[in-house]
């Protein structure tokens, strides 16, 4: 039987796996393994493990970190990424396999599987924010990515919020709202003299939320800025693009409590327009898994 093969590829992880629509679960998981700084070797693990895994693929489809170049199906220069930087990971899959392999950026293809299979479906357009180690962001309309130029659209990971007024912080909002960001805003606060029970040392994203929900002032600041810059984000691209739906994904979306329900009450609070009060932000369905639905539907009408 041929079948198709999705794959994500992480900072620090790959999985790869296999569709199979005829059995309870959608996906068989052939393998996972930690990101190889050689991007050859990278690939080579990939083509291994389909072949270990004993089917036969009639396409694959590929998720990974960008910036990258899906026409050519190349890395660009994904900043987790650096020693892949140029690499053709589709061409050198696929003159392995001997199938066509297409790539695309992983937040683009994690909206795409959220849109057909996760809490976009029945939207006919739904932007998809993932908040995590990194902020990704993706736009889907009748099941198309729109990538803009270059693919670069979604980029709003590096938007400062003080360019609105013409005084940039010197802060991106991933800076402000990632995990590694509330760490290091908390950090500063922390060293600024802030009034705090956590130390810098050991901080992590599980220690500041659960100190943010005790109280702790530096830990509620800290949350309350990344909180702003995400609501802020979801108020912009409400009144730009007006899409069905949005979908909050990633780490920090995982307990609506952290970042989907306090973002919901900004929106609400800050939007100008009755009608785009109404659009529904929902938290993602597919999480881990969404990349992989996205990566095979890149492949769909190969099949």
């Amino acid at each position: 039987m041929s079948d198709i093969v999705a794959v994500d590829v992480g900072g620090t992880k790959t999985v790869v796996a296999v569709e199979r629509l005829e059995g309870p679960d959608r996906f068989l998981e052939l393998g996972r393994f930690p990101t190889d700084g050689d991007p050859e070797v990278a690939a080579r693990t990939i083509v291994q493990t389909i072949r270990d895994g004993d089917v036969r693929p009639t396409a694959v489809g590929i998720g990974c970190p960008g910036p990258l170049d899906p026409s050519t199906g190349t890395l660009v220069a994904p900043p987790n990424l650096r020693g892949w930087w140029g690499f053709p990971l589709a061409p050198r899959i696929e003159e392995q396999l001997g199938v066509p392999v297409r790539l695309e950026n992983d937040a683009n293809v994690g909206a795409l599987g959220e849109a057909i299979h996760g809490s976009g479906r029945g939207s006919a357009s739904i932007y998809y924010l993932t908040i995590s180690t990194g902020i990704g962001a993706g736009y889907v309309v009748n099941g198309k990515i729109l990538g803009g130029y270059k693919t670069m659209a979604g980029e709003i990971w590096a938007l400062d919020p003080g360019s609105f007024f013409g005084e940039l912080t010197g802060e991106s909002i991933e800076d402000r709202a990632s995990g590694p960001g509330l760490i290091r805003g908390a950090t500063r606060r922390i060293r600024e003299g802030g009034t705090t029970t956590l130390t810098a040392d050991g901080l992590d994203t599980r220690i500041l939320l659960a100190a943010a929900e005790k109280g702790d002032p530096v830990a509620v600041e800290a949350l309350e800025a990344g909180r702003n810059a995400i609501a802020g984000t979801v108020v912009s691209i409400l009144v730009t693009v007006a899409p069905d739906s949005i979908v909050l994904a990633g780490g920090l979306c995982t307990e609506s409590r952290w970042f989907v329900d306090p973002v919901k009450e900004r929106v609400a609070a800050w939007l100008p327009s009755a009608q785009l009060k109404e659009i529904p932000i929902y938290r993602a369905e597919l999480w881990d898994s969404a990349v992989l639905f996205g990566a095979a539907e890149l492949v769909r009408d190969l099949m």
